[in-house]
C-alpha cells in the first residue's frame, strides 16, 4: 500500500525537493496531493495529484479519503508585503487543520531553530525553552503550538522539525548571503561558531522517513508529540564554511573581522539597528542542535554524513560566474 502525503508549499524549497524524492521511489509507492498556488509551476508526476489553492485558501476537499501524513512546508518566510507572518503562519495554518474533513495519520510541520531565539546554541536539545525573538521565530512558535493542540486532542503523530541551514539545489538566501562575506573578505565573529546544516535533498529524505515513523511506530509511540532538530550529527563551523566558499569561489582570505557578542548585538538592537543585529547573530553567534532525538526515531543513515562533502558540492554551485552579488538576506 502506498505512503500518502498531503503536502502543502510543495512548489517552495523543501517542497521542490521533496517532490525530487519522491519522484526517485519505485512508482506505486507513493501518491502526494500537494496544494499550489500555480500548479502549472511544478511539473506533471505520476504519482503527483496538484490541487490550486493556498495555505490561506485552501478548498474544500483538500484532504484526501484514504489516510495519509499532513507535510506543511508552506510558511511565510519574507515579509515583502510587510503584513508580518501571523495570519499566514499561524492563523491559516489553525483554520486549515480544523477544516481537515478528515484527520490525518500524522503532521509534520517545516518549523526551524529560530523558536529558540537570537541568543548562542552550543548543541541545544529539543527541551530548551522556546523564546523566539524575530516575528518569524514567534509565528513559527505559534504554528508549532498549533499543531501541538490539534495533534494531541486527537492522538496523533506530530513532528516540528527544526533545521537551521538548509543548502543544496535551490538555495537563494544561506550560501548566497554567506558567499557575498567572502568575496568582500569579511569574516564575522571568531570563525569557531557552529551551525547545524543539511543539503535539502537529505532534509527531504528526513521528512519522507518521519512520514513513515508517524505512520508506522508501534503502541505508545504512535500517538506522539514532539520536535526534532533537523541537521548533521556534526556541525560546521564558519571557519569552515568560508573555506568552502573560497575554494568554490577562488576568493582571498579574509582582510575584515567583525567581532559578534550579544553585548554588542544588544546595543544595535537599542539604537534601532535591529535588522543588522539580527543577521549578525545568526551568524556571528552558535546555532547548532544536538540531533540525538531524531537519529533515535529514523537511524543515523541520513544525520551521521560528513558534513564537509555536502558543504563542498553546496558551495561549488556558486560559481564566480553565477554571483549577481545578492542581498545579504537571512531568515530566521
Amino acid at each position: 500500500m502506498p505512503i500518502r502525503l498531503l503536502l502543502l508549499g510543495g512548489s517552495g524549497f523543501v517542497g521542490s525537493a521533496l517532490l525530487r524524492e519522491l519522484a526517485s521511489l519505485p512508482l506505486g509507492s507513493v501518491h502526494a496531493r500537494a496544494l499550489l498556488r500555480r500548479p502549472d509551476a511544478v511539473a506533471d508526476r505520476p504519482f503527483l495529484e496538484k490541487v490550486a489553492g493556498s495555505l490561506e485558501s485552501p478548498p474544500s476537499d483538500l484532504a484526501p479519503r484514504e489516510p495519509y501524513v499532513l507535510v506543511h512546508l508552506a510558511v511565510k518566510q519574507i515579509d515583502a508585503d510587510g503584513t508580518g507572518y501571523d495570519a499566514t503562519n499561524v492563523g491559516a495554518t489553525r483554520a486549515m487543520l480544523a477544516s481537515l474533513r478528515g484527520p490525518p495519520a500524522g503532521i509534520l510541520y517545516g518549523s526551524s531553530m529560530s523558536v529558540y531565539g537570537q541568543a548562542a546554541q552550543d548543541g541545544v536539545s529539543e527541551d530548551a525553552p522556546l523564546v523566539a525573538d524575530t516575528a518569524l521565530g514567534k509565528s513559527r512558535a505559534l504554528a508549532e503550538a498549533e499543531v501541538e493542540t490539534f495533534a494531541a486532542a486527537r492522538g496523533l503523530s506530530a513532528f516540528a522539525m527544526r533545521p537551521r541551514f538548509v543548502l543544496g539545489e535551490g538555495d537563494r538566501f544561506v550560501l548566497p548571503a554567506l558567499a557575498k562575506l567572502a568575496r568582500r573578505r569579511v569574516a564575522l565573529g571568531t570563525g569557531e561558531q557552529r551551525f547545524s546544516i543539511i543539503d535539502v535533498a537529505d532534509y527531504a529524505r528526513v521528512i519522507l522517513l518521519l512520514a513513515h515513523h508517524a505512520l508506522e511506530a508501534p503502541g505508545a509511540d504512535k500517538a506522539r508529540v514532539r520536535a526534532f532538530n533537523v541537521g548533521y550529527t556534526r556541525p560546521v563551523s564558519f571557519r569552515e564554511i568560508g573555506d568552502a566558499l573560497a575554494g568554490a569561489l577562488d576568493a582571498k582570505p579574509p582582510r575584515f573581522r567583525v567581532p559578534v557578542s550579544r553585548t554588542i548585538t544588544r546595543m544595535l538592537h537599542g539604537v534601532g539597528a535591529a535588522a543588522v543585529a539580527t543577521r549578525l547573530e545568526l551568524v556571528g553567534l552558535s546555532h547548532w542542535g544536538d540531533v540525538g532525538a531524531l537519529a533515535g526515531a529514523i537511524g543515523e543513515s541520513v544525520l551521521g554524513q560528513d558534513p564537509l562533502p555536502v558543504l563542498a558540492r553546496a558551495a561549488a554551485r556558486l560559481s564566480p560566474l553565477s554571483s549577481l552579488h545578492p542581498p545579504l538576506t537571512v531568515r530566521r
